[in-house]
């Protein structure tokens, strides 16, 4: 398991049971892929730097994360893989050939919405070629 932090805003949109992609420090991704993982929980409240520190017990790390306002802390699970040398589910077949060691730095990223690309297209093109139906004037 490993425990992140995001900001404010963006711990208000995390949601347990949402997928994550994990960037572990050592891993180069453009040659070994993230590691996939699943939110397990958030905190209701952000994270106080009390709160932090008993969590992580790293001075510094607490203070590069309580830049991001009130951060709001999670705990994510790396999806198991007992093909793979680390033990963990990648984006490729393999992953790294080493082990992720405990307390690893690492990156995240959580996909919070997922849409298709068309719905995100079709009102602009509506917009700029009027295809936006007009009101039909009915007389008696």
């Amino acid at each position: 398991k490993g425990i992140f932090f995001v900001s404010g805003n963006d711990g208000k949109k995390i949601k347990s049971g949402m997928e994550v992609r994990i960037m572990p420090g050592p891993v180069k991704p453009e040659e070994y892929g993230v590691m996939y993982g699943v939110v397990k929980s958030i905190s209701g409240f952000p994270s106080t730097t009390q709160a932090m520190l008993q969590s992580l017990k790293n001075d510094q790390l607490v203070r590069q994360i309580s830049q991001l306002g009130a951060p709001f802390e999670f705990i994510a699970e790396p999806i198991k893989n007992n093909n793979t040398i680390s033990g963990y589910k990648w984006s490729s077949k393999d992953g790294p050939p080493f082990y992720i060691e405990s307390n690893t730095p690492a990156s995240i990223q959580i996909t919070v919405q997922k849409q298709r690309p068309i719905s995100l297209v079709m009102p602009f093109i509506k917009k700029t070629f009027g295809l936006v139906p007009q009101p039909i004037n009915a007389q008696k």
